[in-house]
């Protein structure tokens, strides 16, 4: 596996990969060329975006529906499924912890932000995938340029 690439997703990215935005086609890419991990508190915030779009009419009940399916068949454990579920293990949060303590003065780094930042540490060999800003402003790139994680913008495919 060490010559295969590695990513980890957080929500903004899996978001997009569901309901389609302008870096749709680059995360499908990503995907569908390399082992994707992501985390089972991912797929539970992935559930809650999509529901919160279905209350606020950005998608139709159909097409939650759809999405539902989809996800059900994408996710899960066996190398068939396109994304890798993992679990948070306890650890994760005890990092995630020590992550917001050493960034949040500097980065607006949410629980959940860390949280997926030290999911992603935790592969060998992963490359954070996330959209979170701009270039270099992005809370999450920030910090994970800081620990020297690497990471990717698939809106502005910027791998470090």
């Amino acid at each position: 596996m060490a010559d295969e690439k590695c990513y980890y997703f957080d929500n903004n990215v899996l978001v997009k990969h569901y309901i389609p935005e302008k870096s749709e086609t680059e995360i499908r890419r990503l995907s569908s060329d390399a082992v994707v991990y992501i985390s089972n508190w991912t797929y539970l915030e992935l559930l809650g975006v999509l529901m919160r779009f279905f209350r606020s009419k950005e998608i139709k009940k159909k097409k939650l529906h759809s999405v539902i399916e989809q996800i059900k068949h994408d996710i899960g454990t066996s190398s068939r499924h396109r994304f890798q579920l993992i679990t948070v293990q306890e650890s994760a949060f005890h990092d995630a912890g020590k992550l917001i303590l050493a960034h949040a003065m500097t980065y607006e780094l949410s629980a959940n932000d860390a949280l997926h930042i030290a999911m992603a540490k935790m592969i060998p060999h992963a490359v954070m995938v996330t959209s979170d800003g701009g270039k270099n402003s992005g809370k999450m790139k920030g910090v994970c340029h800081s620990i020297g994680l690497a990471v990717l913008d698939p809106e502005i495919s910027d791998a470090v």
